[in-house]
């Protein structure tokens, strides 16, 4: 939305988040990037704008997606074991190869990417799959919740240490669904949600 001679409110938002996380880096304030989370905000927003766009144009999109899809989720099983969140295995890679540490972390923000996209990608291929074979309840009254869901999932992660790494996954994600869907049915209607998490 915007007007006849402005901006839309979403470009406005993002060029807004991606000025002030320029400047927190130029004037070298760390509470910028990490208190008031411009920095992850910034980093979030392109996967918001990229949704966007891909919801603006789905009708044009749909055909080149179902080619598209199936190959980045392949893409994504390939590049997954050499993620690390600290980018240390990319990193060495890219170290050798590249004398300058610009270069060095340019690659690392693109694989990072890369890999972030084609999960994305895996993901989609997954709830498709289960679509066409089974209409499951759980899974439809979930996805009424993902945006909470996203938005609390990280407060119930790693509660109870587990050194068993299989386990560990299984009970996070186990955790990371069931609580936050409980909290997200508690505030379903009614100001709360609102307030929390933007809806109405």
């Amino acid at each position: 939305m915007g007007g006849r001679h402005g901006i839309s409110l979403d470009l406005a938002l993002f060029l807004t988040v991606i000025v002030i996380y320029v400047l927190t880096k130029l004037t070298s304030i760390p509470t910028g990037s990490t208190v008031l989370g411009f920095g992850l905000l910034s980093w979030h927003s392109i996967y918001y704008f990229a949704g966007h766009i891909v919801h603006e144009h789905i009708d044009r999109l749909r055909k080149p997606l179902k080619i598209a899809l199936p190959i980045a989720a392949i893409v994504w099983c390939c590049l997954v074991p050499f993620w690390r969140r600290d980018n240390s295995i990319i990193g060495n890679v890219a170290g050798k190869l590249f004398n300058h540490h610009i270069m060095v972390s340019g690659m690392t923000i693109a694989f990072s990417f890369l890999v972030a996209f084609c999960g994305i990608a895996f993901s989609i291929c997954i709830v498709l799959i289960l679509q066409k074979l089974c209409k499951c309840r759980i899974i439809n009254e979930l996805g009424r919740y993902t945006l909470e869901i996203y938005i609390l999932q990280g407060l119930f992660f790693n509660i109870f240490p587990i050194p068993v790494t299989w386990l560990a996954i299984l009970v996070n994600v186990g955790m990371g669904t069931v609580f936050p869907y409980l909290i997200a049915k508690l505030f379903a209607t009614g100001k709360g949600r609102a307030l929390l998490f933007g809806r109405k």
